[in-house]
């Protein structure tokens, strides 16, 4: 917290009774050198295989009264068997503006735990300097969901609704089967059935799964549908793994309806 920093409180009041609690403004001075670190953004698993390489982003702040140049932005991913490090510069930075860094790609080769860490060189505030996140990697051959929009949509939105969740891969890849976890709760009409597929990074469907009932499926529980004719999905690159709908009600693969997933195709 900066130096100087106080909170104050009062009540607004008015003839007509629309009172307002205001509560813990905060008022500070502010230091000339504060560049903080404010979020870390990154997968939480990193396949060893077919994956497309790991890249960590950082949103950096600055918090100070002055413009800030050459910013040294590092970069310290740290397990027991394998480490990475590296460093960006950010040319300029004005008071109260943030910018995100993007660090370049690497490929991790040992599963481990690893903390991974984004700091700032040490200035007037060093309470501010860092943010960790925890990384696992894993020896899965499948890579993680893109989850930095909850829902992806592909098709019309009014009559096709195809919920999805996006993927890479380095290397050729054929998708047997497509993964959902199943809650009657978000469906309203499950007599009419849905079906997986599987889109290129374009949109275009590349096979879908026959249509499934989903009396077959066990609920709370993830549930495998296969892809028929699964030989058309070979992709590198992006790509995209969803539910048709056919039934009216929530999105059926919403990633906030549905436990962690440990790999979806």
């Amino acid at each position: 917290m900066n130096n100087g920093c106080v909170y104050i409180a009062f009540d607004a009041t008015s003839r007509g009774g629309n009172n307002i609690n205001i509560d813990r403004i905060r008022v500070r001075s502010l230091y000339p050198n504060d560049i903080a670190v404010s979020k870390i953004y990154g997968s939480c698993e990193t396949p060893t295989q077919y994956a497309m390489r790991d890249v960590v982003s950082a949103l950096v702040r600055n918090d100070g009264s002055q413009t800030q140049s050459n910013i040294q932005v590092y970069l310290n991913v740290v397990g027991a068997a394998e480490q990475w490090h590296d460093t960006i510069t950010i040319a300029s930075l004005a008071p109260n503006t943030e910018t995100v860094v993007t660090f370049p790609d690497h490929l991790y080769n040992v599963a481990e735990v690893k903390d991974v860490e984004v700091r700032c060189a040490n200035d007037q505030n060093n309470n501010n300097n860092s943010q960790h996140w925890r990384m696992v990697t894993t020896m899965e051959s499948a890579v993680i969901a893109d989850t930095t929009t909850d829902i992806q949509l592909l098709g019309d939105y009014n009559n096709i609704i195809r919920p999805c969740v996006r993927y890479k891969t380095n290397e050729d890849l054929a998708v047997r089967a497509v993964k959902y976890y199943y809650d009657q709760t978000y469906i309203a009409d499950p007599e009419n059935g849905f079906r997986a597929f599987v889109a290129d990074a374009n949109g275009t469907i590349l096979a879908t799964s026959q249509v499934i009932d989903f009396s077959t499926l066990q609920q709370h529980a993830w549930n495998e549908i296969p892809i028929y004719n699964f030989a058309l999905t070979n992709t590198t690159g992006e790509f995209y793994v969803g539910l048709e709908m056919l039934s009216h009600g929530n999105y059926l693969c919403s990633q906030v309806e549905t436990p962690l997933r440990d790999s979806t195709f």
